[in-house]
């Protein structure tokens, strides 16, 4: 019941002046809506208005909760709202602990965080004091017990990501408070938005975060609450987070539903469902704080799953054109509904994000038919507009497949074929080398006058000249344009990628020998992978294959 929770009581507090009590009209026709929706509508609408108003929100979910508690046919606002308690926040000066209130820093889920120093004279030190507002007590004894567990659970922490914990105790209010290192940061969301870091930057954040939450797991705890306003960007990139086991440990504490902890919009499905969090929680919301940090933010329900590249676009994150289809499966794999369908553990999940910084094959699609081949050939993009570097992508893009077939036909030839037949191949591979040495030639690094110093003109001049140099020969005229193609496309120029494609297709219904066709189907596959139809890519793959 809400008449007999207990909430801080208080004599001492000041009556309500009016802006109270327009706060408390404004709790009571809230509450009044939010009882009025089913339970599904009525997360929703806590969630938007979380958004919106943190504390505001907090109060209402405490306020429901207490609700939830009471028989059906009591009053459900007015009365009720008037035992709700807020808490005044902390003058300057005030003393707490061994410290002294020098300022308000900011509101966070679960209350209140002060700029302080240390009074009592033995050392000076800046800190700051987290004061607890979700969960208010005024057993001291109950309390003083809780505040030295959970420091002695942070205490076996030590983490250069970790914020240390240095206090703790209960205000003379009775609500919790720990002191923790002064961070010279900014909270993540307000760096991604204002210093706009590069792709690289983003990648070693997330990492970071990986690696500070894993090194708690090992340790057996779980933070339960990983979102942007617990974790700090320092001036030197580092990222550290904050409120590391608070979360759970005063749910566990107090008997609430673990749900009373927890942000709405970051919590996980289970975590939704009343569930303790475990590390699987813990992945999932760094799933969700990747998409976050790739993407410049989540702003809604909708942005927590589906195609990542297409939100980053949206929201103006110039990250783009570095995720991939691999990237979007990793981080989907950490939002997967039920635990047991994510990582087994964060170690699971860092190793993947290696191998897809490295281009190397990740674990969730290995074994599918030249996954292998496709993870080497992105090891070696094009990276220069220079003649030079196109010759060099040339042979390190395709080179593997390339130098295979040409050993294989080398092999099958000299079994199987005639030596009229081997000779006319010989020509044709002559021709290709030929053509490919001809177009090359037309590049001059230095600049020189009349000569193609971009790789764009060096495609067009090579797509122009194909008709012309394999006018009679629609085999070669295909390999030749699935070779261009892959180019391009490594270059993230779909569009010509398409335009070669569209042209050996139509090359293809004249009646073109089976190597050829296995370049058609590879660069059909090429381009399905790089749209993000990765079904119809393995199909493709497949074929070429057989």
């Amino acid at each position: 019941m809400l008449s007999t929770m207990n909430l801080p009581t208080d004599s001492t507090r000041p009556v309500p002046n009016t802006s109270d009590d327009e706060q408390l009209r404004q709790t009571d026709a809230l509450l009044e809506r939010l009882l009025s929706l089913a339970p599904d509508e009525r997360a929703v609408e806590l969630e938007r208005l979380y958004l919106e108003k943190p504390a505001l929100a907090n109060r209402l979910i405490h306020l429901l909760q207490a609700w939830e508690a009471q028989d059906d046919h009591a009053t459900p606002t007015g009365a009720a709202i008037k035992h709700l308690t807020t808490a005044l926040p902390l003058q300057a000066g005030t003393r707490v602990g061994a410290f002294v209130i020098d300022a308000l820093l900011g509101h966070g889920g679960m209350g209140e965080v002060y700029a302080a120093h240390r009074f009592d004279g033995q050392f000076e030190q800046t800190v700051a004091i987290k004061r607890i507002l979700d969960t208010p007590l005024l057993d001291r004894a109950q309390a003083a017990e809780h505040l030295t567990r959970e420091r002695a659970l942070l205490a076996r922490l030590s983490h250069p990501g970790l914020a240390t914990v240095l206090d703790g105790g209960i205000d003379d209010d009775g609500y919790p408070w720990l002191a923790m290192e002064m961070i010279d940061g900014v909270r993540l969301d307000r760096h991604l938005l204002e210093a706009r870091p590069p792709f690289e930057a983003r990648f070693a954040l997330l990492l970071q975060l990986v690696d500070v939450v894993g090194y708690a797991h090992r340790q057996l705890v779980v933070h339960g609450d990983l979102k942007p306003a617990n974790l700090m960007v320092e001036s030197d990139g580092r990222l550290r987070v904050l409120d590391f086991g608070i979360a759970r440990s005063l749910v566990e504490d107090h008997g609430s539903a673990p749900s009373a902890a927890v942000t709405p919009g970051w919590n996980s499905p289970e975590q939704g469902r009343g569930e303790i969090p475990g590390v699987a929680s813990d992945q999932y919301q760094i799933g969700l704080l990747a998409r976050a940090i790739f993407a410049n933010g989540l702003r809604g329900e909708a942005d927590r799953k589906g195609n990542l590249r297409a939100l980053a676009r949206c929201n103006d994150a110039y990250t783009h054109k570095q995720i991939d289809t691999d990237l979007d499966a990793i981080i989907e794999h950490c939002l997967a509904d039920h635990p047991e369908q994510r990582y087994p553990d964060l170690g699971g999940l860092r190793a993947d994000l290696i191998a897809w910084r490295g281009r190397e094959p990740i674990s969730l699609r290995e074994g599918k038919p030249l996954y292998r081949l496709g993870c080497f050939l992105r090891r070696n993009p094009l990276g220069s507009a220079l003649a030079a570097s196109l010759l060099m992508v040339l042979c390190a893009g395709s080179l593997a497949l390339w130098q295979q077939n040409r050993n294989l036909r080398a092999a099958t030839y000299a079994a199987q074929t005639s030596a009229a037949q081997a000779v006319a191949e010989t020509r044709r591979q002559d021709q290709v080398l030929g053509f490919l040495e001809e177009t090359l030639a037309a590049a001059d690094p230095r600049g020189s006058a009349g000569a193609v110093q971009s790789v764009d003109a060096l495609l067009d001049v090579a797509s122009d000249g194909i008709d012309i140099e394999f006018s009679a020969d629609p085999s070669l005229r295909t390999e030749v344009r699935a070779m261009l193609a892959f180019i391009a496309l490594r270059r993230e120029d779909n569009q010509r990628a398409k335009t070669l494609l569209a042209a050996a297709e139509a090359d293809s219904d004249r009646g073109i020998r089976p190597r050829a066709m296995a370049a058609l189907q590879l660069l059909q596959g090429d381009i399905a992978f790089y749209a993000g139809d990765a079904e119809k890519a393995e199909t493709l793959y497949q074929q070429a294959l057989a």
